[in-house]
């Protein structure tokens, strides 16, 4: 089976770029500039939030991502799935030393 991402992923309709085409850096800046555009009135303001639980979160939503991606058909590796698992674990205990301090 062939398993092609933009079948069924198409941020398209809400007037998003694909950037799953795009080099991983280039990608990664250009949303970046998007939501500093959406979220600030200015580029030089602090990002507003917890980076830390943000990013936690994230992780979160990856992972549904993927077992998304199974149920539609995809094969995800072990090593992926234990990868955000180990970023998400990470960022836990970064949350748990920073509460004991």
């Amino acid at each position: 089976m062939s398993f092609y991402l933009l079948d069924w992923i198409d941020p398209r309709p809400r007037n998003m770029s694909i950037l799953i085409e795009l080099d991983f850096d280039e990608a990664r800046r250009k949303k970046y500039e998007r939501g500093v555009a959406e979220h600030r009135t200015d580029a030089s303001l602090p990002f507003d939030g917890d980076p830390l639980a943000e990013a936690y979160d994230e992780c979160l939503d990856l992972a549904n991502y993927l077992d998304e991606m199974e149920r539609r058909g995809a094969r995800i590796p072990g090593i992926v799935r234990s990868m955000v698992k180990a970023v998400a674990n990470w960022l836990k205990s970064r949350y748990e030393a920073a509460k004991d301090d």
